[in-house]
């Protein structure tokens, strides 16, 4: 039986240290460092006494236990990778004390807070003027202060109080890296991993659609599409962007391929596209140039 290279996550548990105690009520960081030598991580689950508590599917991978139960507890986090390898880390013990026991030690005072974006999903794609909900996860030993959004770096909403949750309306077509930064009673802050995500304009053109060259399966190497600024000669003019489209299948006599993230990447401005397939003796296919406005 052939057997898969596949390696599972790396993953230990970073907060609360083993055997740290707290007292009766207190909030506790739970948080995990996670990562994966030979691929992704899908999720990472948080265990209380060998009960699952949490599931997160985007770092940073941490949570905070509100209320446990005065005594000694034991925290576990298990992680899985694309492949579907699994980790569990190395145990930790949890110490509460109830309110009338003697502290064990200090517990771990005014941490950062802990935040995710849990919405919009990465890699989502929408259709300009887009309305996109934007949602984060954010916790803290004290209290949380605000939540700022931001897009490539520029700040499009703040909330104050939960849910951590907007609507950001009107976005113009174009690629956005999207964080949340939470900042604490205390003023301090932490930034969550980014979420990308992708609006597409309604008018431009998603598709490739072309006639492949007549000797498509026997002489041609891959097809390229050439982006030029409308009213050039295609012929003689250089182009503004030129991509490798590869060699697509034939489908019901045409060849189809996504250009709308390679769309996206031109500046605004008016275009026209032409696709030549490129071997051994071939010809352009004969499709019609592609005209539109970015």
């Amino acid at each position: 039986m052939e057997q898969s290279d596949n390696q599972p996550p790396l993953i230990s548990v970073s907060s609360p240290a083993s055997e740290s105690s707290y007292p009766d009520g207190a909030a506790i960081p739970f948080s995990a460092t996670v990562s994966d030598p030979d691929g992704t991580v899908d999720r990472v689950s948080f265990y209380v006494d060998f009960v699952l508590y949490s599931t997160q599917y985007s770092s940073p991978y941490g949570i905070w236990l509100p209320e446990v139960a005065p005594g000694v507890h034991t925290l576990t986090v298990v992680a899985w990778d694309n492949a579907g390898a699994s980790t569990t880390s190395a145990a930790h013990t949890l110490i509460v004390n109830s309110s009338s026991s003697p502290p064990h030690s200090e517990p771990p005072m005014d941490q950062p807070p802990i935040v995710s974006i849990t919405a919009p999903s990465s890699e989502a794609a929408f259709t300009a003027p887009a309305s996109i909900t934007v949602s984060a996860s954010a916790g803290d030993d004290g209290t949380i202060a605000k939540v700022d959004f931001y897009a490539n770096e520029t700040l499009i909403a703040t909330t104050t109080s939960r849910p951590y949750s907007f609507s950001w309306r009107g976005v113009d077509a174009g690629s956005y890296s999207l964080t949340a930064v939470a900042r604490d009673d205390s003023g301090n802050t932490t930034a969550s991993s980014t979420r990308d995500i992708i609006v597409r304009s309604a008018t431009l053109p998603k598709t490739a659609v072309f006639v492949p060259a007549s000797d498509h399966e026997t002489a041609v190497y891959h097809y390229v599409l050439d982006v030029f600024p409308s009213g050039a000669d295609p012929t003689v003019a250089n182009s503004v962007l030129s991509v490798d489209l590869g060699k697509p299948t034939i489908t019901e006599g045409e060849c189809r391929v996504d250009i709308s993230t390679i769309i996206l990447g031109l500046a605004h401005g008016d275009y026209i596209a032409t696709v030549t397939a490129v071997g051994s003796g071939t010809s352009a296919p004969s499709a019609s140039s592609l005209r539109f406005t970015r």
